[in-house]
């Protein structure tokens, strides 16, 4: 079983990766 901040660390890491990729999109958009 994953232990409880194992599965908070994949979230954190979901997120940062989700929020990099709409980083790049909004930046392909501005410029």
């Amino acid at each position: 079983m994953a232990k409880p901040y194992q599965c908070k660390i994949l979230l954190i890491s979901k997120i940062k990766t989700s929020w990099k990729l709409e980083k790049k999109n909004t930046d392909k958009i501005v410029s």
